[in-house]
């Protein structure tokens, strides 16, 4: 893409100072424009740096708004999106050692893998906020209750397109090799990067036990003991 992109614009440059315009007519546009078979993939390959970065922009966007009005934490959602930007930094870093380029199967790959990564964090961070107790009482809890249910939907998930290793065709190897590295990434950052940072820094719970007085208990009791009369 250095090459022939720098290319491409220096022939559009050159077309354009050519001073062809349009017989028979006012019209001052160019009437001629260059065109060859691969000038396609090169137009590509020269807006899709910008379209990556603003379809993972808008998508960040998407997912913070939607797991801030769900969880109802802010600091919770900061650490959900913060380990779902670490991963997607982290797959497209390793992509390069795995011999997979920008393009427009790999860009498309990567933005829905967004939606898939966010899963493993979000899961972690419902089920801080949703427990009682100290910050390592409820991580404790989480990992306990949440942990195996989080861990066995990443590794389904890895089985659902583990035949695709096997493919001879670069989209499906490109696919397999996307959401492997989303589904290695993405458990890592929801079952042990986010629990520690939950544990020094987490939010505060969302729910809170009730501390009953004596007469509150009495009452109950006499409550029960009038509705289960004894003899």
């Amino acid at each position: 893409a250095t090459e022939w992109v720098p290319a491409l614009d220096k022939i559009n440059s050159i077309v354009g100072n050519s001073n062809i315009s349009q017989l028979n007519t006012d019209d001052t546009t160019t009437a001629a424009f260059p065109m060859a078979v691969r000038y396609s993939n090169w137009i590509t390959d020269k807006v899709i740096q910008r379209e990556l970065y603003q379809n993972i922009g808008s998508s960040m966007i998407a997912i913070f708004i939607t797991v801030l009005l769900f969880l109802g934490s802010f600091r919770g959602a900061c650490f959900v999106i913060f380990c779902v930007f670490a991963t997607i930094v982290e797959v497209a870093g390793f992509m390069y050692f795995w011999g997979l380029t920008i393009d427009v199967i790999t860009c498309n790959t990567l933005v829905i893998s967004i939606g898939l990564c966010v899963d493993f964090s979000a899961h972690i961070a419902h089920g801080f906020i949703s427990r009682t107790g100290t910050r390592n009482q409820r991580v404790i809890q989480t990992m306990t209750k949440i942990g195996p249910a989080v861990l066995n939907g990443g590794l389904s998930t890895l089985l659902a397109f583990i035949l695709l290793s096997t493919s001879k065709s670069y989209v499906f190897l490109s696919f397999f090799k996307i959401f492997f590295l989303i589904c290695l990434f993405g458990l890592f950052h929801g079952l042990v990067a986010l629990p520690v940072l939950l544990a020094l820094i987490g939010p505060e719970p969302q729910v809170f036990t009730e501390v009953k007085t004596e007469e509150q208990e009495e009452e109950e009791e006499l409550k029960l003991s009038d509705r289960f009369p004894m003899g």
